[in-house]
């Protein structure tokens, strides 16, 4: 048991160090390429690192020995921050779908190039993040909440993928909201 919440513990606490380094990737990518597809999953990457620090904290207390009081320990807290990561998609999901309504009635240019790069990117941090955990007893709750958050963020990363090259082969600036709502969706 120890082991695993151990093996728990290294692997989110990566998963968390390449998640907050790509977040600030993608904001600033986001505000120089124009385009609303990064910065909503830049949102969406503020849930999963929220997500991932919620996890590492959890299996930290989770470690913890049973008390008098807590005469059961502390792992559900575990199942706890599980239920606190998807409320967090939730909320994310609806911020990003307003801001890609009102996109999708005045769609703006943007840089392709420069989303592209970050998207493939963020695709490679999210896939290495949640190959890191699967490794690590994903069949955990807590871990397999995370792993949902990697995975959508790397759904997220090809939405962004496919909206830029659309927008640079097609010239479709739509691509970027409708690739918002696929994220938030």
């Amino acid at each position: 048991m120890i082991g695993g919440v151990v093996s728990r513990r290294r692997a989110l606490a990566l998963a968390l160090v390449a998640n907050a380094g790509f977040l600030a990737v993608e904001v600033v990518g986001g505000i120089a390429f124009g385009s609303l597809a990064l910065l909503a999953d830049a949102l969406h990457m503020v849930a999963d690192v929220v997500a991932l620090a919620l996890a590492y904290a959890a299996v930290r207390i989770a470690l913890r020995p049973a008390t008098e009081r807590h005469t059961y320990g502390f792992g559900r807290t575990e199942v706890l921050a599980a239920q606190a990561n998807a409320a967090l998609m939730l909320v994310g999901a609806v911020i990003i779908a307003i801001e890609a309504v009102g996109r999708l009635a005045h769609p703006e240019p943007f840089a392709t190039t420069g989303v592209l790069v970050v998207g493939v990117v963020g695709l490679v941090v999210n896939a290495g993040s949640a190959v890191v955990l699967a490794r690590s007893e994903g069949t955990n709750l807590n871990v397999r909440a995370a792993l949902w958050h990697l995975g959508s963020d790397a759904a997220g990363s090809v939405a962004v993928i496919v909206a830029a090259l659309g927008a640079a082969w097609f010239g479709a600036d739509r691509l970027d909201p409708i690739a918002s709502l696929l994220i938030a969706a």
